[in-house]
């Protein structure tokens, strides 16, 4: 009986294959890192809250400007938070 050498080789590409598909997709660098889901929520809600700011209409005061600025600039440190945690 004769052996086909096809049928070899696919078993064996498909072996590599399933080790290859096995692997983590992230590297272990990565999954160390702490996830920071309460800096991203927050984050999220500095921005819906700037959004509805600047729908708002009139100044009121000075202090729909102001809240934006304030905003801008939380939205700076959460950001640079979140980026200085993953270093």
């Amino acid at each position: 009986m004769r052996r086909n050498p096809w049928k070899i080789s696919t078993l064996v590409l498909g072996a590599a294959l399933a080790l290859a598909l096995a692997r983590p997709l992230v590297s272990d660098a990565d999954a160390q890192r702490p996830t920071q889901p309460h800096m991203q929520a927050a984050l999220a809600a500095a921005q819906s809250a700037r959004r509805s700011l600047k729908k708002a209409r009139g100044n009121k005061g000075g202090h729909r400007a102001a809240a934006l600025g304030l905003l801008a600039k939380a939205e700076r440190e959460i950001t640079a938070g979140i980026a200085f945690s993953r270093k």
